[in-house]
């Protein structure tokens, strides 16, 4: 029990040194060193699935885990600690609020994978219907791609087709009129085979030649374009079995997954904002305890004990500069009087200089 108190000290960072001053304040740094730590776990829990989920790896996914949980530990124990009960809630939550801003940050990010983890039945579900829908519009666009050629080849051969049915009735059309010459049931109306038959017999024979001459370069045409229709039917189908299998497993899918779960149904929304909030409360949570903490005995000691370093920092501070300005002050004092020492025997010398000069003139 005593080495499980110790190590949530460390996580608190309280200094052991002042706590012993007030015992008191040993439970409540106990607690927002499990702060810490859960916060911590719950960072390691996220980055290791979102790992996971990317790269498949156990191995990986530990390890980066750790280094993220590592991270999120040592910053909110930085700032835990640094958080000082110095002035009014509200000058300290200005202090905090970079690391509000961050928690929010730092809760999507662990949120996001814990989510994906709780929905997973839902997320695999609706990734099934996602796959199906790209198959089914990468299917609709390679139909599409295919289809006007289709379409212009068919409407050829109706073309073709239309127009061989056209002259087949004309051809019928003058074979029946010739008939119905030669048996008196139309034309002249008189059963005999003379001239007019005769004419109507021609004109449908070149009838029945020109149809048979178009129907022999019809059937070319047309098997050229069946070949054609054919080998587009065969690149469409070649197409359709090389489609490219739609793979919506990574995390961007499954977040994709999610967002459409939570616009299809509300209930998954509102679980996804709870989620949400709940880890947000649980990264803020080692903040929130310092903040809303009164002022104990361990904060007054930490605060006398930075007081008093600061103020015996400021003592010698003042004393190193007064010993400054003491030796500063001697050596001016001591170069003054070097120099009118200076002056004064330059003065003597050359007053010296003067009355030799004065001695020597007068004799």
């Amino acid at each position: 029990m005593k080495n499980v108190q110790d190590f949530l000290l460390m996580c608190s960072g309280a200094d052991r040194s002042i706590l012993k001053r007030s015992p008191s304040d040993i439970n409540k740094q106990v607690s927002l060193g499990g702060c810490i730590l859960f916060t911590a776990v719950f960072a390691f829990l996220a980055a290791a699935y979102a790992v996971h989920l990317i790269f498949d790896q156990l191995f990986l996914s530990i390890v980066i885990g750790l280094l993220w949980a590592t991270m999120i530990f040592n910053l909110d124990r930085f700032i835990v600690s640094s958080l000082k009960h110095k002035g009014s809630f509200l000058s300290r939550l200005f202090l905090a609020a970079p690391r509000i801003v961050m928690a929010v940050l730092i809760a999507f990010v662990m949120a996001t994978p814990i989510e994906l983890r709780l929905f997973e039945k839902e997320i695999n579900t609706e990734l099934t219907m996602m796959e199906e829908e790209e198959r089914f519009a990468q299917k609709k666009a390679i139909e599409q791609r295919f289809a006007d050629d289709l379409s212009f080849n068919e409407g050829k051969i109706n073309d073709i087709n239309a127009n061989l049915g056209f002259v087949e009735l004309e051809k019928n059309k003058l074979l029946q009129d010739a008939l119905q010459e030669a048996d008196g049931t139309g034309g002249s109306q008189r059963r005999n085979m003379g001239p007019i038959y005769r004419l109507k017999m021609d004109a449908a024979e070149r009838a029945a030649k020109e149809f048979d001459e178009l129907r022999n370069d019809a059937s070319l045409q047309l098997e050229s374009l069946n070949e054609d229709i054919d080998e587009l039917e065969r690149k469409k189908a070649e197409a359709l079995e090389n489609l490219p299998v739609p793979d919506f497993g990574g995390i961007a899918g499954r977040i994709q997954a999610l967002d459409r779960l939570s616009d299809t149904y509300p209930k998954v929304g509102i679980a996804h904002q709870f989620i949400f909030f709940l880890f947000l409360m649980i990264e803020c949570s080692p903040l929130l305890v310092k903040l809303i903490s009164s002022r104990s005995p361990y904060d007054l000691h930490l605060n006398q004990h930075e007081l008093s370093a600061e103020l015996h920092s400021k003592e010698l501070r003042t004393i190193r500069q007064h010993d400054l300005e003491e030796k500063l002050k001697y050596h001016t004092q001591i170069s003054t009087a070097k120099m009118n020492a200076q002056i004064k025997k330059e003065r003597a010398r050359i007053e010296a200089d003067l009355q030799e000069s004065i001695q020597q003139w007068k004799a």
